[in-house]
């Protein structure tokens, strides 16, 4: 996800797409979610844990995040906290 303040609309539009029958059983979906963000461990159990209970098949693709530097710009122009985590484990 690009944009950090379209995070959670695009977790719920993912989550109620795959609750569609047609989508149920649809073996080929995927999410795509920041590493750096601070609220992705807990959208990464929230998820699998969802999964689980539907015995929903999904992946889940983590990136480095490629937009950080630009995050960081835009969030400073604008004097807006980061969202991320400055440090890397």
């Amino acid at each position: 996800m690009e944009h950090y303040d379209l995070n959670r609309l695009t977790l719920t539009i993912y989550r109620s797409l795959l609750e569609e029958p047609e989508f149920k059983d649809y073996p080929y979906t995927g999410i795509a979610l920041q590493t750096y963000l601070q609220d992705s461990e807990h959208q990464i159990k929230d998820l699998v844990k969802w999964g689980r209970k539907r015995n929903q098949r999904f992946c889940i693709h983590l990136v480095k995040g490629g937009l950080l530097e630009r995050g960081n710009c835009v969030g400073a122009a604008k004097k807006l906290a980061y969202p991320g985590v400055y440090q890397k484990t």
